[in-house]
């Protein structure tokens, strides 16, 4: 199947014209209103999705970037917690 994404600016107008005269050919303007806005319809339902897509995508690398912040913080907090037992032990720092 032909891959809409790898097609230049210009191509993909130019398909799309092409798919459009020849979908409209024959039908009258009742017609190509319920042709279109159906056509129209798919399009934002397809955007939509998406950007909820886009959107989660985007959650889960926040998370992951919180999770790494607070493993880090916890690390920080570990080394600090074996240094003040070193130095209670009178060890030198780690």
């Amino acid at each position: 199947m032909l891959s809409l994404t790898c097609l230049s600016p210009e191509k993909l107008a130019i398909l799309s014209l092409i798919i459009a005269l020849l979908i409209s050919k024959g039908e009258d303007a009742d017609d190509l209103n319920v042709i279109g806005n159906f056509i129209v319809a798919i399009g934002g339902i397809m955007l939509t999705i998406a950007a909820q897509e886009q959107n989660l995508q985007a959650k889960k690398e926040k998370r992951k970037d919180d999770d790494d912040w607070t493993i880090y913080q916890q690390i920080q907090h570990l080394k600090k917690g074996v240094d003040m037992i070193n130095k209670q032990l009178g060890l030198k720092h780690s």
